[in-house]
């Protein structure tokens, strides 16, 4: 089985994509988010104790059993005899296949922004793994933060730590994204392509895949915990305004903000800046993000804390 790691900063689209691949392509299984990156980089000293449990505890701090819909005693039985990660992400994945009435794939995208952080520790593990990352104008992505709660924390914002740390994320994810395009197959899609040209990144992700597009795919299956974030993404079609929505959704400050940060990122990826505001004022806004986000990830930090006590 080709294992192919579907990476990105949130709401950058992925989703979409995933919608994409799994209804054009039969023989690829495309994998609601679920994060494997607790599991990378284990020797096979501890995985001869996978009996203990530590396997299955790991799988369901990620939520993996309700998100791939198997049964606890099953997950206990195939995680409790498992002797390395690749393995048992396979055979994860083709129960998750059976599941939903189909084969073992030829290919599985997993989906998860979180494996670009543990890109070293996959390619340790699985040195033929493949990357697809998907990038959107940081304005666009981080708008959308700002305005959409986070489905397993209700009441706070993908952004819950500000615009400023969210645009210093984004930079991050694609200076990642670059580097590993140095060391693995990736294959980069921007989510602005996906509403343009669907066709031709659909193309693009056949020829990188190896995989044909047919009929007979898939319905991509989201997490119902996870569908009211992603109406969009899921309904037919594909709606091409997106692409510039963020200008009537982001304050002139937070885009000089985001701008200020990332222009330089930002222009790697090919997106333009306005810089319409004067640097001194600019200058002063990030400084006040930055502030506005520290404070945030202080009052989280303590809050972790005083909760594990």
């Amino acid at each position: 089985m080709k294992l192919v790691f579907l990476v990105y900063d949130s709401r950058s689209g992925s989703t979409l994509l995933s919608r994409e691949i799994a209804a054009q392509f039969p023989d690829v299984y495309v994998s609601p988010e679920i994060r494997f990156d607790a599991l990378f980089g284990r020797d096979a000293g501890w995985w001869k104790h996978a009996a203990d449990g530590r396997v299955l505890r790991l799988l369901e701090a990620g939520r993996i059993p309700e998100k791939l819909g198997l049964a606890r005693d099953e997950l206990r039985r195939r995680s409790s005899g498992a002797r390395g990660v690749r393995p048992l992400i396979e055979d994860l994945i083709i129960c998750a296949a059976a599941r939903d009435g189909r084969g073992p794939p030829d290919v599985a995208v997993i989906k998860s922004g979180r494996h670009l952080r543990a890109a070293r520790r996959i390619l340790a593990d699985i040195p033929d793994a493949r990357f697809l990352y998907v990038v959107r104008d940081p304005r666009a992505a981080i708008a959308s933060k700002l305005m959409t709660e986070r489905p397993y924390v209700p009441g706070q914002k993908m952004a819950w730590a500000g615009v400023g740390a969210a645009a210093l994320q984004w930079c991050w994810y694609g200076r990642l994204a670059r580097r590993l395009s140095k060391s693995s197959p990736l294959l980069a899609l921007k989510y602005e392509s996906l509403l343009k040209d669907s066709a031709g990144t659909s193309e693009a992700v056949a020829q990188f895949l190896g995989s044909r597009r047919g009929s007979g795919g898939a319905r991509y299956r989201v997490p119902d915990a996870e569908r009211a974030i992603h109406q969009r993404a899921i309904a037919d079609g594909i709606d091409a305004s997106r692409a510039s929505a963020w200008r009537a959704e982001l304050s002139p400050g937070d885009q000089a903000v985001i701008e200020s940060v990332c222009g330089r990122e930002m222009r790697r990826w090919g997106y333009k800046t306005d810089g319409s505001l004067h640097p001194i004022r600019a200058a002063a806004l990030v400084a006040r993000a930055f502030a506005v986000s520290v404070a945030r990830i202080a009052r989280e930090a303590a809050t972790r804390v005083g909760g594990s006590r």
